[in-house]
């Protein structure tokens, strides 16, 4: 569990600043086991329920490049909008 009023930017510097090593690693497979976890729990709960698509808040530069995510997301049949 993550203490009271934690803020997900707190990770911004081991993001980058443990780029390639093991931490690196134990980090990221972390925070994907929790993620599951939670999507899991979500789609149990809402099983035969009218579900909302997941949506993803890009909060980045706008892509000036080709980015694989957005091929991923539509190949997923997911819709993304890009607000100018």
């Amino acid at each position: 569990n993550y203490p009271p009023y934690y803020n997900g930017l707190n990770f911004i510097l081991p993001f980058h600043g443990l780029a390639g090593t093991r931490e690196a690693v134990i980090l990221y497979t972390q925070m994907y086991k929790e993620l599951k976890k939670y999507l899991d729990k979500e789609e149990k709960e809402k099983s035969g329920k009218n579900k909302s698509p997941k949506r993803i808040l890009w909060l980045h530069l706008k892509p000036y490049y080709k980015n694989e995510i957005f091929d991923t997301l539509e190949g997923r049949t997911a819709e993304w909008y890009l607000k100018k």
